[in-house]
């Protein structure tokens, strides 16, 4: 087993075509956006918050868009991530959460955090979500760097997709993006 954190992180590139992303976007275009906030737990009591203030991304739910090419990539991305890594004791995975869907406007950004979202699977559908899929859609946009492991991850680009362990390993960030609008989806498995 490989112990440089590094290599678990993995990016698809050219996954989402330019047909594909603009699609995705004319159809968010056309749904409404909350602001994105963190829940902090403190025992059995939770907090929502926005960490970076009114500079925090906004984000729609899978509620209120879903589409089946972009669910059907998720699939084949996590699929190929785990032919890749090849561990023994990784078996597979239980299901992945519908896209979440991710807006940046001009300022806009996400703080350092991880994915450990012990909220996301305690419905109907039970576990800790164990990886990260991050999909970039192809739109024109300054600004916005990534950051997974305190690096700023340049060679992931529109029509990317960047697939990482979701635990306490693996802080990442978004940059305020300066010019722009910047369109990403996010799902996790379990």
């Amino acid at each position: 087993m490989d112990t440089d954190l590094k290599s678990y992180y993995k990016i698809y590139k050219n996954r989402i075509s330019q047909e594909l992303s603009n699609e995705v976007i004319d159809n968010l275009k056309a749904i409404d956006f909350e602001q994105h906030t963190f829940t902090a737990r403190d025992g059995n009591h939770a907090t929502a918050r926005a960490i970076s203030g009114n500079q925090e991304l906004d984000v729609a739910h899978a509620h209120s868009y879903r589409n089946n090419k972009v669910e059907d990539i998720i699939w084949n991305t996590i699929k190929d991530y785990h032919d890749d890594i090849n561990l023994a004791w990784m078996h597979g995975w239980n299901g992945f959460s519908f896209p979440r869907w991710n807006k940046y406007k001009e300022t806009r950004k996400m703080a350092p955090h991880v994915d450990l979202i012990k909220t996301l699977f305690d419905g109907e559908r039970k576990g800790d979500p164990t990886l990260s899929v991050l999909g970039l859609l192809k739109t024109e946009f300054t600004g916005g760097e990534f950051t997974l492991l305190n690096d700023i991850i340049t060679d992931f680009e529109p029509g990317d997709i960047i697939v990482f362990p979701s635990n306490f390993l693996y802080p990442h960030k978004v940059d305020p993006v300066i010019t722009g609008e910047r369109y990403s989806f996010i799902s996790w498995t379990w």
